[in-house]
């Protein structure tokens, strides 16, 4: 009654996997693809299912290990659907709000499991800010919630002002 409607890890799955599949049918034939997890992923990120910051208790499916195993096997989902695609993936997860850690271990699962595959390049800096320089493009990402939108181009500069100096 909280939510409006049912939500559980299958819907979830299908929702993740059907805009997935939907974005790399539509998508440009282009050598790289950046595949981004833009935070939360996870909902909860400890086994009490609370935020570390707050204690406020989250509505979790199941378990936090199968949520966490769950959530992997996703992103191992939506990487294989990139690479029918693009010659090579670069893949990073943003910590978010309600996943500090295990957003972080997303990547570092993810770096394990795509070692031996040249063609897929995990980022697991714990930097809470990425950057990707496509050409004279600068892309930034952030889960935003310590990140004003208005304040990211300053940010950006600051970090990294090689890159922002050289795109347009």
């Amino acid at each position: 009654r909280e939510t409006g409607a049912n939500f559980d890890c299958d819907i979830a799955r299908a929702a993740m996997i059907g805009a997935v599949t939907r974005l790399s049918e539509a998508a440009p034939a282009a050598e790289t693809a950046l595949v981004l997890s833009v935070g939360d992923t996870f909902h909860a990120d400890t086994s009490d299912n609370k935020s570390l910051n707050s204690g406020h208790s989250f509505d979790v499916d199941t378990r936090w290990s199968n949520v966490l195993e769950m959530g992997i096997e996703i992103m191992i989902q939506c990487i294989e659907l990139a690479l029918k695609k693009h010659k090579k993936v670069i893949f990073r997860a943003m910590a978010g709000n309600h996943d500090k850690h295990t957003g972080k271990v997303l990547n570092i699962a993810l770096k394990l499991f795509y070692a031996n595959n040249p063609r897929v390049f995990v980022d697991t800096s714990p930097a809470y800010f990425w950057y990707h320089q496509f050409g004279k493009v600068l892309i930034g990402a952030t889960h935003g919630d310590t990140c004003k939108p208005d304040n990211l181009p300053s940010i950006m500069a600051d970090d990294v002002p090689v890159m922002w100096g050289s795109t347009e």
